[in-house]
């Protein structure tokens, strides 16, 4: 072997080995860029999508189902925080703990709902709830 074809090799082991120890990474990397090409990227969550998740919950807890109700309600909270919605969403999971016994989570949630939003409709019906909450306790 000539000098040439040495280095050539040399270089081409130095590529291999720092690709077996990083190039694991880098492939599942490249995997998932080529794979969200194909598939597009993942749709943007948006207010229309939370306020499905807000009626749904509504059915659930004039239904009387609490838990699955505070399931809609807390998925609208973690999910779309930016969303209008997060304020009633808030209101909506304290009445499902209060109605399931969960006073203290419930009171978590109506101050919540208070200290974050400070005033308007929703802030005045959780004060008059945790009030009643509170009275329970």
């Amino acid at each position: 072997m000539n000098k040439t074809t040495k280095v050539f090799f040399r270089g081409l082991i130095l590529v291999c080995l720092v690709f077996s120890i990083c190039g694991c990474a880098a492939l599942r990397s490249f995997k998932e860029g080529f794979m969200e090409g194909v598939r597009g990227p993942e749709p943007k969550k948006t207010e229309d999508q939370a306020l499905i998740l807000f009626d749904d919950g509504v059915k659930a807890y004039e239904k009387g189902l609490y838990e699955t109700a505070r399931n809609y309600f807390e998925q609208i909270i973690e999910d779309y925080p930016e969303s209008s919605l997060v304020e009633v969403a808030l209101y909506y999971q304290g009445g499902c703990y209060k109605n399931t016994g969960q006073n203290e989570m419930a009171v978590s949630a109506y101050r919540q709902l208070i200290m974050e939003y400070k005033y308007g409709f929703w802030v005045d019906a959780a004060k008059k709830e945790l009030a009643e909450v509170e009275l329970t306790m």
